[in-house]
């Protein structure tokens, strides 16, 4: 008999693709396993997908995914704001923080989640030393090169490449030599040292090194700048 004080359903899972969609249903506690397996070596699983194999569970509060793959890592993104996205290593575990998901592995995208309202099971506390827009004033053109630069990073892909002097020139409106000085300046005001030998470009990577170690505060009243 369920147990009156559970919902009966806190997850759905859905395949995504070629072929006859399948959609399971998922009781709170209970894994849902996805993959594939020619070699008949593996145990069943609850969703037939190429390129990936994982087991999903949930609770009232959150979800959470583990990889099983040998070698396989899984991409998981918010489908309400694809640029927010995680990866889960091979034998891993990740609590996504969103509750609509896509899931991808070496043959794209199969999966999609519908999970609980992620719904925190503490009391939010403050955090001291948080300095907004990495310090910079939001309203500032320096302000505005730094999130031009480093933007493409900040969306997910950590080794997506910086755009050029011209670009954020053509981006903002100026000239490639105000670009220039706001990026000597930005390097002044954050204090940067190479992140590796001092060379060429060191200033755009250490910028882009900075703003991934420092994760951007919006300040009251603004959302994040990508």
């Amino acid at each position: 008999m369920p147990d009156a004080a559970r919902p009966s359903v806190v997850l759905t899972v859905r395949t995504v693709g070629e072929g006859t969609t399948v959609t399971v249903d998922v009781p709170a506690d209970v894994p849902v396993e996805f993959g594939s397996c020619d070699s008949g070596c593996c145990p069943a699983t609850d969703l037939d997908v190429d390129g990936a194999a994982g087991s999903i569970v949930a609770d009232e509060r959150t979800w959470s995914i583990a990889n099983l793959s040998a070698s396989v890592p899984l991409r998981v993104w918010n489908l309400e704001r694809p640029i927010d996205q995680v990866r889960v290593e091979p034998g891993t575990v990740l609590a996504p923080p969103f509750d609509l998901a896509g899931i991808a592995g070496a043959s794209g995208h199969v999966l999609d989640v519908f999970g609980p309202d992620q719904r925190p099971a503490w009391s939010p506390r403050c955090s001291s030393g948080c300095v907004p827009a990495w310090g910079l004033d939001p309203a500032s053109r320096r302000h505005a090169v730094m999130v031009a630069l480093v933007s493409p990073r900040m969306t997910g892909d950590v080794t997506a490449p910086l755009p050029t002097t011209l670009e954020i020139a053509e981006m903002l409106d100026i000239s490639p030599r105000t670009v220039e000085e706001h990026l000597v300046q930005l390097a002044r005001v954050l204090r940067l040292s190479p992140v590796t030998a001092r060379g060429p470009g060191w200033i755009r990577e250490a910028l882009a090194h900075h703003a991934l170690e420092r994760p951007y505060v919006a300040p009251p009243g603004h959302d994040l700048p990508w």
